[in-house]
């Protein structure tokens, strides 16, 4: 039988601003700055979002390196997982704890490598042996929660996997510009109440607008009263209820300063004003 999924209280409480470690790592001769930096998002106390992935594997270099000089203020972590087969899944997981020396890990982020024949959606939904093997690891404690990445070609997949109790929110591209997600399954999340984790959400997408689009844009932040772009998704974000987190990455100390600051306090926009930049995203994809 399906089980409900674990409530998000059981974890740590979500910081409204999420580090995305994915620029540690990408020039090695830069360690000690990228261990700065992530000390400096660990003594803010904000959640990380990181991958095994990133940098091959510099990005964790990084991470460990700069969680050993403070382990107390280890940070609540987002690990992307690769999920292709069981023995992959159980791999990164415990690789995931030992490279960054810890018991367990928060979120995995549960990517759906082989969206193409929909395998980890009909895997989870039947109790095969990835959902089997995502129990075990659970009950062993080296994972708290799942999260599933979704992506518009995934229609209809949520409702599949969210009936199996293995996961507890969904992670996706959100921001003013872009809601990358089938329109069924956010309907499915609305009428479900799914928490959601928002990836690339602060700088989101605007610096990719065409140039006809852009004006309509700067009229939305003029009238939002925010002084950048960063500010008005970040309180857009904080407009939407179903929206736990908001998760983007820097390299720059400036542009992290920049969005601890705005994090301490991300005030709600005018609900007219979020419902108008809500339509007019919607309708850049028509």
């Amino acid at each position: 039988m399906p089980v409900p999924p674990q409530p998000l209280s059981d974890l740590p409480s979500f910081s409204p601003y999420t580090f995305g470690a994915m620029s540690l790592g990408s020039d090695f001769f830069q360690l000690e700055k990228d261990i700065k930096l992530a000390r400096q998002a660990m003594e803010a106390g904000v959640w990380f979002h990181a991958s095994p992935t990133y940098h091959r594997g510099f990005c964790f270099m990084a991470l460990r390196l700069a969680f050993d000089q403070a382990r107390h203020q280890t940070p609540p972590l987002i690990i992307k997982i690769r999920d292709h087969s069981p023995t992959v899944l159980r791999f990164e997981i415990e690789d995931t704890c030992r490279r960054l020396g810890l018991d367990s890990i928060d979120i995995i982020q549960l990517v759906a490598m082989d969206q193409g024949d929909d395998n980890l959606a009909r895997d989870l939904a039947h109790e095969g042996p990835l959902a089997a093997e995502l129990h075990r690891l659970r009950e062993e404690g080296l994972y708290r929660q799942a999260t599933l990445f979704l992506t518009k070609p995934q229609e209809g997949y949520l409702n599949k996997i969210w009936p199996t109790g293995l996961i507890s929110s969904v992670i996706l591209y959100w921001n003013a510009v872009q809601r990358a997600c089938a329109d069924s399954d956010w309907a499915y999340i609305e009428e479900n109440q799914i928490p959601v984790l928002a990836l690339r959400t602060l700088g989101g997408g605007f610096t990719n607008l065409p140039e006809n689009l852009r004006a309509e844009a700067e009229t939305l932040l003029a009238e939002s009263g925010c002084t950048d772009w960063a500010e008005l998704n970040l309180r857009l974000a904080a407009s939407v209820p179903l929206l736990q987190t908001t998760i983007g990455g820097t390299g720059n100390p400036a542009h992290l300063n920049r969005f601890l600051e705005l994090q301490a306090a991300p005030s709600p926009l005018d609900p007219t004003l979020t419902n108008r930049i809500i339509t007019w995203r919607e309708n850049l994809s028509t």
